[in-house]
């Protein structure tokens, strides 16, 4: 894997990463430079046993809603569910201040930055859902679920106020190229098995 055919996986396999991989991934987390020496924001590593925690995620927090014609009109990034290890970004959430919360989405996202790079050289394949729709309905009953889901499976985060951020997703994935292609689990969950994220071309040299 390079970053030249590096792809936004929307399937994975059920092949178990090695654990010196994944060992080598996770190990870059606390050496991921921050704006801010708190942790205003930890990282949940969920593995092949959190599938719990994956699925209340994507009923809850990752999915998107659209009216358009010929649309999932719910789509729950349910590729989540398959892929077997993700990075799930909880916010330490203090103060509720939009002062903090500028803090926490740019480490946040620096973070993932820094996670993909690991990935890629490590020969995975990864997605990023930086969606949180979900979470905006019901906000206070899911603050609270959520908060309970980790606070059992993860016991150094309880009492800790916690909100959901992006996941970040790897393993071994299965490339799709076809647009409006739509994949449904076992679940009902509906998403589409392909995203362009390439970008136009943003390097400027003299």
């Amino acid at each position: 894997m390079t970053w030249e055919n590096r792809y936004l996986a929307r399937e994975f396999t059920a092949e178990i990463p090695p654990q010196e991989t994944v060992d080598r991934i996770t190990g870059i987390v606390n050496y991921i430079p921050s704006q801010v020496s708190d942790n205003d924001h930890f990282w949940v590593l969920l593995t092949p046993e959190h599938t719990h925690i994956k699925k209340w995620l994507v009923d809850n927090v990752h999915y998107h809603e659209q009216t358009e014609e010929g649309k999932i009109a719910k789509e729950n990034f349910a590729h989540l569910i398959e892929a077997p290890y993700i990075l799930h970004c909880a916010y330490n959430t203090v103060d509720d201040s939009q002062k903090e919360f500028d803090f926490q989405i740019r480490n946040a996202f620096f973070g993932a930055g820094a996670l993909i790079c690991e990935i890629v050289h490590s020969g995975l394949d990864s997605t990023v859902i930086g969606c949180t729709e979900g979470f905006q309905t019901d906000k206070e009953q899911k603050r609270a679920e959520y908060k309970q889901i980790l606070w059992d499976s993860f016991p150094k985060l309880k009492g800790l106020n916690l909100d959901p951020s992006l996941s970040v997703g790897f393993g071994y994935g299965v490339k799709h190229t076809t647009r409006d292609e739509v994949r449904e689990n076992e679940h009902g969950h509906q998403w589409y098995s392909y995203k362009n994220s390439h970008k136009s071309p943003n390097l400027v040299t003299a």
